[in-house]
């Protein structure tokens, strides 16, 4: 993996799709490039580098909020949708669960042995969703599966019945309700957790005591400095 990435040749000119319903997730990670020296949208001028997006705004627009509209305005042209069925509505419907860890990404950020440059470590991971509910969520994946393939096909009344199935399916499973059934517990995080809460958008904040994320980076730097070590060796 780490060979893969060292001899991944350079990228002038990125493209990133994305959805967007308020607006400020993309408008963090794009403000956040633009200060390391990164151009979103517009024209390449020179050496400089240089992100095009891509955006698909939920409800036609309705719900971006004004101030997160700079690199919206940007995109030539956003995609406007009705209505955006992705991740932003539960990573169960992929039949996981998504985790992160903010209090640890913020104090790694802190760490200069760590994070030299400024840097917000990527602190997150997936896990499988509790044994029990197995079958039940790839039930809703698989149904969500038929539909896309309907709509590639283009037959009309075989993708509405099939979003029917879907729809009654997804329903009744109540996978994307705030009281979908995991737990801490069913995270299996194997150091002790301090608080836990789930967004809007289906993800888990897991957050450690300060001990604990004492803890963890002293690990992770440790873990880095042996990796540099054979790394010039």
């Amino acid at each position: 993996m780490v060979n893969f990435y060292q001899n991944f040749p350079p990228i002038e000119t990125l493209l990133i799709i994305d959805t967007v319903i308020s607006g400020r997730s993309s408008w963090t990670i794009f403000d956040e490039l633009e200060k390391s020296g990164v151009k979103v949208g517009g024209v390449k001028i020179g050496e400089e580098r240089i992100i095009k997006p891509v955006l698909i705004i939920d409800k036609e627009g309705k719900k971006l909020r004004s101030e997160y509209r700079k690199y919206v305005n940007r995109c030539q042209p956003p995609i406007e949708v009705s209505r955006i069925l992705t991740e932003d509505r539960g990573a169960a419907l992929e039949g996981v669960a998504a985790v992160v860890y903010p209090d640890l990404i913020l104090a790694a950020h802190k760490n200069r042995d760590l994070c030299p440059h400024q840097e917000y470590p990527l602190f997150g991971n997936w896990h499988p969703v509790p044994y029990c509910k197995e079958e039940q969520y790839l039930d809703v994946f698989n149904r969500f599966f038929d539909v896309i393939g309907c709509a590639i096909s283009g037959n009309e009344e075989e993708f509405k019945e099939q979003r029917r199935k879907f729809c009654r399916t997804l329903s009744a499973s109540n996978i994307l309700s705030s009281e979908s059934g995991i737990s801490r517990e069913d995270l299996r995080i194997p150091y002790p957790v301090e608080g836990m809460k789930k967004t809007s958008a289906h993800v888990f904040q897991v957050c450690f005591s300060e001990r604990t994320r004492r803890d963890l980076i002293r690990k992770i730097l440790k873990e880095k400095r042996k990796f540099e070590e054979a790394a010039g060796s």
